[in-house]
């Protein structure tokens, strides 16, 4: 305590050398205001024989500071001279500041990746107060040590910038088109040191920067440390406003969802591709079993009936044949009859009549030539029908798994190990009913081709397991320097 600088004549005890900064001639103390017991910061600007030029750069400073009113920019509180005894044109000017607990990033820092977004939104949301102001205020010179962060009980920070209003002697200045974006470069370096620490700036930037990014961080948070940066290739922002609305948008770390496998249209696609087997395998015997039904159909219903013509002596009878001639015979009488009276409702009917054994005649016609081919295009039906809803129900699969965003590869593959998987529980099946002589070969393909399915249905479920464990990990994980 004997080293640090007595002030106690304006009130003030120094506690803590915070920072000295020699070859700037200033220095950065934590002092106790003894007054109220307030703790406060105290900058010290030296002067030798230069007093008016320092402060005017210190009034300059004040100035700044007593237009900022943010609870993350310590507060301007009071400014007093302090002269060597021995020499009047030797002294310091004083500068007393409101007290921001923590401790700036230059002494060190332990950061988890969410509480280095929380760094990254609340320094911006002071930028972006300070360049709403009119006219705006910029920082200029942001690097570690204006950055102090407070590490609250709860795991969440508070975080101070301080330094608003410096002015360097000599210093050079950003032009009026880059200035907007100068305090948000400087912010863009430092982000990059606390993310993987290496120093970055406009000019040596460069994509190997990010090389050693962790895989958990959001591409979409990289990708706005790099419009901090100005990175030419994907622009950058215009306004500290303009990026703070960003950072709100995104984590910092990969949001994670579970992409949906349609199961059950996959089931819908095997269940259709077990039945095209089955058919594949029925069309062999369909020409057998339409024969058969074709030999029983006139015992089934019975065309032709036995008429006793003498003792003894019977002939076959078409009933058909003799339904269409009393209807074509009783049509005729009756419009001739009818005629002859001149009774027109007879004459209709009669015609009625003849036309319904015409009708007779061509059904019955129609149904004996035609009855192999409708039995025949039955099965024709069925397996075009089962041919369209294979297609649609494909189609419908592979849409819900794009909408996923699976990749090209494994949707096919997906979808091609599910219709395998069919093929051969239906082979294996049929190979079981017919005892067929493959029966343990068709078995082991099943089983093959099941599993395979089995696993890539499973797949996204495991991989999406293993990037929670891995974000998990990532969210334990601590950044140091």
């Amino acid at each position: 305590m004997n080293n640090m600088p007595d002030f106690s004549a304006h009130g003030y005890i120094v506690e803590e050398e915070i920072g000295n900064y020699y070859y700037e001639n200033r220095a950065i103390y934590r002092a106790c205001e003894q007054r109220r017991g307030l703790p406060v910061i105290l900058k010290e600007y030296r002067f030798f024989f230069n007093e008016s030029t320092v402060k005017a750069l210190v009034q300059q400073e004040s100035d700044t500071l007593q237009v900022l009113a943010h609870r993350g920019i310590p507060r301007y509180i009071d400014c007093f001279v302090v002269r060597d005894v021995t020499s009047p044109e030797v002294g310091s000017i004083i500068l007393v500041l409101e007290y921001k607990p923590g401790s700036s990033l230059e002494k060190g820092f332990h950061l988890s990746l969410e509480q280095l977004r929380h760094l990254v939104l609340q320094v911006l949301a002071i930028l972006s107060y300070a360049q709403r102001l009119d006219p705006p205020i910029f920082h200029r010179d942001l690097n570690f040590g204006d950055i102090v962060v407070d590490y609250l009980s709860n795991g969440q920070i508070e975080v101070a910038v301080l330094s608003f209003g410096k002015v360097q002697e000599n210093a050079i200045l950003p032009t009026v088109q880059e200035k907007w974006q100068y305090d948000l470069q400087k912010l863009g370096a430092i982000a990059v040191r606390l993310l993987i620490g290496q120093a970055t700036t406009k000019d040596a930037f460069s994509e190997q920067s990010f090389s050693l990014v962790n895989q958990s961080v959001n591409p979409a948070f990289i990708e706005g440390i790099k419009r901090l940066l100005g990175a030419k290739e994907i622009g950058y922002f215009q306004n500290a406003t303009q990026a703070y609305e960003y950072f709100t948008t995104i984590s910092v770390l990969t949001p994670l969802r579970q992409r949906l496998i349609p199961l059950l249209t996959l089931l819908e696609c095997f269940g259709i591709t077990m039945l095209l087997c089955a058919m594949w395998y029925g069309w062999s015997l369909i020409p057998s079993l339409i024969y058969e039904f074709g030999q029983a159909f006139p015992q089934i219903i019975p065309v032709t009936i036995k008429i006793e013509l003498t003792f003894g002596q019977y002939t076959e009878v078409n009933v058909v044949y003799l339904l269409a001639g009393v209807l074509f015979g009783g049509g005729v009488l009756l419009g001739i009859a009818c005629a002859y009276l001149v009774m027109l409702e007879g004459v209709l009917l009669g015609i009625v009549l003849i036309l319904l054994a015409t009708l007779v005649l061509v059904m019955y016609w129609f149904v004996g030539a035609m009855l192999y081919r409708l039995l025949l295009l039955t099965p024709i039906t069925v397996t075009g029908i089962l041919l369209l809803s294979f297609y649609r129900f494909m189609l419908r699969c592979w849409r819900q798994m794009r909408q996923e965003n699976f990749p090209l590869f494994y949707t096919g593959l997906t979808m091609l190990s599910a219709i395998l998987a069919a093929i051969a529980i239906t082979n294996c099946a049929l190979s079981i009913l017919f005892w067929h002589r493959h029966l343990v070969f068709f078995v082991l393909l099943s089983l093959t081709t099941l599993f395979l399915w089995w696993y890539l249905v499973n797949y996204p479920t495991r991989r999406y397991q293993a990037d929670l464990m891995r974000q998990r990990k990532a969210q334990a994980f601590v950044l140091k320097g």
